[in-house]
């Protein structure tokens, strides 16, 4: 944690007022550290919401403070799913650049020779000709345009999701809603080469369409509405076995 919250200050120039702690986990011994380093709250995985004790109000869609006085918001399991699962997430698409194949493993060898490792070991180069297809090794190749409307069509997904998600929940509750959306950040660019782009185009839509829903950080969501209910957070993890 401390090298955590080093590393924030280095780069950014002032303290953290958040974290989220590795694998979204949490035990409740942590809390003392957590305000030792002057931390006001942290994400952590949804079931560290949902089976906290009491039984929050809201789920998710409300922060909660623990009895040391962290303040605890939950993933979103439905924005997760959309954009997290290997089933139907959008990084799936198959217009999208293939991650797996690049041209320091499929090119001939002796072409690409002086281009890989200084011992003749292929390696990644960065450069990728193909989409991800469908679960074949048989990779069409990559067409940017393509990929580009996928990335614009599921931010429309997205976005309408959120419009619908939020304007139900805002029924019920006496605050706004938050949905908390957490998601790695090598995700975008790296595993998922269109996310930036994806990212831009929802951005764009959220400052310029008639949304019900605003961005908002967790920080600026606890200096809005202060008062949350007290609860005691489930120890949780979204790591491997979790707890």
């Amino acid at each position: 944690m401390l090298y955590g919250v080093q590393t924030y200050e280095k780069y950014l120039g002032r303290k953290p007022r958040g974290i989220w702690l590795p694998e979204c986990g949490y035990v409740p011994e942590a809390d003392k550290y957590l305000k030792e380093f002057g931390i006001e709250y942290i994400i952590t995985e949804s079931h560290g919401i949902l089976y906290a004790n009491p039984a929050p109000v809201y789920g998710t869609f409300a922060p909660i403070v623990s009895p040391g006085g962290i303040v605890a918001f939950g993933r979103d399991l439905e924005s997760s799913r959309q954009v997290w699962s290997s089933v139907c997430g959008y990084p799936g698409d198959y217009n999208y650049r293939e991650f797996y194949r690049d041209i320091g493993y499929d090119a001939d060898y002796e072409y690409i020779k002086p281009y890989i490792a200084h011992d003749g070991v292929r390696v990644n180069t960065g450069i990728k000709y193909h989409r991800i297809t469908g679960k074949t090794e048989n990779k069409d190749l990559y067409d940017v345009r393509w990929a580009m409307d996928s990335a614009e069509k599921q931010a429309g997904h997205f976005f309408d999701s959120r419009e619908t998600q939020i304007t139900n929940l805002a029924k019920h509750m006496q605050t706004p809603p938050i949905v908390l959306c957490p998601y790695d950040a090598e995700l975008f660019g790296h595993w998922w080469y269109e996310g930036p782009y994806w990212l831009y185009i929802l951005f764009k839509k959220i400052y310029y369409d008639n949304s019900s829903f605003k961005l908002i950080t967790p920080g600026e969501y606890i200096d809005k509405y202060p008062e949350m209910q007290e609860c005691s957070p489930c120890r949780s993890s979204w790591g491997a076995n979790r707890i």
